[in-house]
């Protein structure tokens, strides 16, 4: 969907229970299409790790142990010193294998749980020149030595998008747009609803289903 197009995210006054069940379906939508990414390739290699190769970008979908469960620290990071944020120290060392160049710069840190054993599960939100990307995610699950279980996701790779980071429409346009629009598909006004402040993001429809479509900014 291009940005001129998009609408930002907002909350209407009524009819409560329809838009409701509207946001649902586009939720499971979104979570369908996800599904349908192209299947995934065994790569096995001298390190200990397997991985798993999605064939539509040729870049790394998952990494785990060749075999059992972990893969210590000393080998997954090539050091006996015990890092101060374990899940971090992994993602510099393979997010690369996933198209991200630089993991402390282009990963944020969503949620992270702990669900016992001292293992740690960081879930780290794509972000290009600040930018979050729809659909880029990326799953450390290590504990607090930085043994590895396993890393999981998808990113865009290879973002190169206006220099200044930029859209062509800008945050008023688009509340505009969307006003206008959801104005004409409910019959209503404008004044009817109550629109957030537009949030700008990265469109990669690559992440979400078999495409060639450029990436693009959206509202």
């Amino acid at each position: 969907m291009r940005e001129d197009k998009h609408l930002p995210r907002r909350r209407y006054k009524k009819p409560k229970n329809k838009i409701q069940k509207f946001i649902s379906m586009l939720f499971i939508l979104a979570l369908l299409l996800s599904s349908v990414n192209a299947p995934a390739v065994s790569a096995e290699s001298t390190d200990g790790l397997k991985r798993q190769i999605n064939t539509e970008t040729g870049k790394v979908s998952f990494i785990g142990p060749e075999s059992g469960r972990i893969l210590s620290a000393s080998r997954a990071l090539g050091t006996f010193a015990r890092p101060q944020d374990p899940a971090m120290a992994l993602a510099k060392r393979f997010a690369p294998e996933f198209g991200i160049k630089d993991a402390a710069r282009e990963l944020s840190e969503i949620r992270s749980s702990r669900p016992g054993d001292g293992r740690v599960i960081v879930l780290y939100q794509q972000k290009y020149q600040g930018i979050p990307v729809i659909g880029g995610e990326l799953i450390v699950n290590t504990n607090e030595r930085g043994d590895l279980y396993s890393m999981s996701g998808e990113v865009s790779p290879d973002l190169a998008l206006l220099p200044s980071g930029q859209p062509k429409v800008d945050s008023a346009q688009a509340a505009e747009t969307a006003l206008q629009a959801l104005a004409k598909w409910y019959q209503k006004t404008p004044a009817d609803f109550n629109v957030s402040q537009p949030e700008l993001w990265i469109f990669d429809e690559s992440l979400l289903k078999p495409s060639m479509r450029p990436v693009e900014l959206v509202w």
